[in-house]
């Protein structure tokens, strides 16, 4: 992965892909909240034969939810279609640690994923919410509950934006890296960019109401159990909301 040129007149790279994704998973680690609620849900008691079933996380990237759900003793299998990442990954998992022995990964597209078995959990995390369009969101989720084994949880996480919010916002993260965002309310997106000292990276993600995701579950067929939201520390008028629904037996 090269780095992007961020003079005045370079066009930006995609930033939840290659190294823009590299860079926006570092400055994801600054809020640690949504991957805490997920492995608070992955702790509630389920049914006896769920207990030996893996974990399916889709679009795993560098680990930011696979590790932590390793060491809270979850076996899991991270997929994702960036193989830097599933590689970079790869080197985190020490031999004989216990997250080296619990994760297998896998490298997977995100909209046509089938597996042999089925999951105690499907973990669709912010990424794969907000980058897919309303026809694909709907399709992966349909996928995921085709994989829950009868008592299972769908975990979904979702950005989604205040009425109140300002459209657009600038913030200085260090010396030399700008994140900017902009709504677009026409379209239902937002625009994310990252200057990153010379690299410049941007793109756009769907806003997603946790509405949105529940009234999907219960289509899907699922049973809306929990939900937690949680406003971006940074980011006024954003907020961050996790969703876990049952797959009834």
């Amino acid at each position: 992965m090269h780095p992007v040129d961020a003079s005045a007149d370079a066009t930006p790279a995609p930033l939840h892909t290659g190294l823009g994704a590299r860079r926006y998973h570092r400055l994801s680690l600054r809020d640690e909240s949504e991957v805490a609620t997920i492995v608070e849900i992955l702790a509630f008691p389920s049914r006896p034969e769920l207990l030996d079933k893996r974990v399916l996380e889709l679009s795993c990237g560098w680990g930011r939810l696979t590790l932590p759900m390793a060491a809270a003793g979850h076996r899991v299998l991270a997929t994702d279609v960036d193989s830097d990442a599933l590689a970079d990954l790869a080197e985190h998992l020490v031999p004989q640690d216990q997250a080296s022995t619990s994760v297998e990964l896998r490298l997977t597209s995100l909209t046509s994923f089938s597996f042999d078995e089925t999951f105690k959990a499907v973990c669709l995390p912010t990424g794969v919410t907000t980058r897919l369009d309303r026809t694909e969101r709907r399709s992966v989720m349909e996928a995921a509950v085709s994989h829950l084994a009868p008592g299972g949880v769908l975990i979904v996480s979702t950005d989604y934006v205040l009425e109140s919010a300002p459209t657009t916002m600038c913030l200085a993260l260090g010396p030399h890296t700008t994140l900017t965002e902009q709504i677009l309310p026409e379209t239902g997106l937002r625009r994310t960019t990252l200057s990153w000292e010379d690299e410049l990276y941007s793109s756009d993600l769907h806003i997603v109401p946790p509405t949105w995701v529940s009234r999907t579950c219960t289509q899907l067929g699922l049973t809306v159990t929990y939900q937690r939201s949680k406003p971006d520390p940074l980011l006024t008028g954003r907020v961050n909301a996790v969703i876990a629904a049952v797959k009834n037996p």
